[in-house]
């Protein structure tokens, strides 16, 4: 098994882990707050259209369409991590079967998992972290 190979695979199952870890935190310790946040901003603006309060229904609206949007996001994550981790396994499987030197698979295989890897750092920033 050559290294570019094996980068690949256990980079891949490295991020599939991370990718089932972060759903699994976030399934238990912070959907329901954001379901509730939906939930509670969907009844404020369902009680102000029905009280002819067209201001605050927008506002609640817009307070809906962030935390959907939010509550997306978090939900997509992990899901693209994991078939993010995916690919990089089938990759890794084939890689092998590409007539390039060692050195152009194992440089070809760290750049595909840097920029993997870098999809960590895009989340961090987009939290503010």
């Amino acid at each position: 098994m050559s290294a570019g190979r094996r980068l690949l695979i256990v980079g891949g199952m490295a991020l599939a882990l991370l990718g089932m870890i972060y759903g699994g935190w976030y399934a238990v310790f912070a959907e329901h707050q954001e379901l509730d946040g939906i939930g509670r901003s969907l009844t404020a603006s369902f009680s102000a259209a029905a009280e002819r309060n067209a201001r605050a229904a927008q506002s609640a609206l817009e307070q809906y369409r962030k935390r959907k949007y939010d509550y997306d996001r978090h939900v997509d994550v992990h899901g693209h991590w994991i078939g993010l981790a995916m690919l990089l396994i089938v990759l890794g499987i084939g890689l092998d079967r590409v007539s390039f030197s060692e050195q152009v698979k194992m440089l070809l295989a760290l750049v595909i998992v840097s920029l993997a890897g870098m999809t960590l750092g895009f989340l961090r920033a987009q939290n503010g972290n």
